[in-house]
């Protein structure tokens, strides 16, 4: 009976462990989705502001493209469109900057905000909903006792691993990030870079978006709002320079998780989000100073 007991005992704080790491990786899916949209853009030197709003437009056309009181179309076909335009507008963003020379601060904030206003004006500030059951299960589905969403990131994360690092597109990305000058008088077309990073996480955002309208069961206009700061705090803790060339998906991954860790004992300690916020920007504004401080070279004497 003793030994039933204990037993018992040991299975029951396993399970409740279990379910806390799933819990913490059921949470930080999206982020980590977003987060690796975010590094493909870092690595290449730059930043995307634009990311939130390129979430909550693909959420709303997604949801518009397969609603029964709109357009009504196939699941694949609606998925595939969403992609096309994010895509577009990634390379929008990517021509802008890499064309005009203009700080990509600027020009991918003036982006979102242009997309988030075609998104409210799309759903006219209201939720998209009647959607089909089966794309639930891209959000809220489970393959055993593993979400789907953190198969997805799984997949996405080793597919993203094998291009930084057994293609030539991650070297050369590498290379783009750590000097554009040398890498381009070395014959690599840096714009051409540049322009493929925007694109890419373009398209991942917009599939973040995908999985945001499934597990909301409706296509809400702001839902990547949220994220657009959450990825760069977690990329940047994770250690992704904001300079450019340096990081890898081991680091996000730590970064991602160390800031799922920090929201989840913040939440089971009923924290507000007016404090998570303070402690998100203190953790931004920390990882970037030791960044730059680390690349910083000393004056000469």
């Amino acid at each position: 009976p003793i030994k039933n007991i204990g037993f018992c005992i040991v299975s029951l704080v396993g399970q409740v462990i279990f379910d806390n790491i799933i819990g913490i990786f059921r949470q930080v899916s999206i982020l980590g989705l977003f987060s690796t949209a975010m590094m493909f853009v870092m690595l290449a030197g730059y930043i995307d502001l634009s990311l939130g709003s390129i979430a909550s437009f693909s959420s709303v056309f997604f949801a518009m493209c397969i609603s029964e009181s709109y357009w009504h179309l196939p699941v694949p076909l609606a998925v595939l469109m969403t992609f096309g335009i994010c895509a577009i507008i990634g390379l929008l963003n990517g021509t802008l900057i890499t064309w005009t020379g203009m700080e990509p601060l600027v020009g991918t904030l003036a982006t979102s905000t242009v997309l988030s206003g075609i998104t409210f004006l799309m759903c006219m500030a209201k939720p998209i909903s009647k959607l089909p059951k089966s794309i639930l299960f891209i959000g809220q589905g489970f393959i055993g006792q593993i979400p789907v969403p953190v198969i997805v990131l799984a997949i996405i994360l080793v597919v993203v691993w094998f291009l930084l690092n057994r293609t030539y597109i991650g070297r050369y990305l590498y290379a783009v990030g750590s000097n554009s000058e040398a890498a381009m008088l070395s014959g690599i077309r840096s714009n051409v870079i540049k322009r493929a990073a925007y694109i890419t996480a373009a398209m991942l955002a917009g599939f973040a978006g995908i999985v945001l309208t499934s597990r909301l069961n409706s296509g809400q206009p702001m839902a990547g709002d949220s994220y657009q700061m959450n990825s760069l705090v977690a990329c940047s803790v994770g250690g992704i320079s904001m300079a450019g060339g340096s990081g890898s998906v081991y680091n996000l991954v730590c970064g991602i998780f160390v800031l799922g860790v920090i929201t989840n004992g913040m939440l089971i300690y009923g924290l507000n989000s007016y404090v998570q916020n303070i402690v998100q920007g203190l953790a931004l504004a920390t990882a970037v100073s030791i960044d730059y401080l680390q690349r910083k070279k000393p004056s000469a004497v």
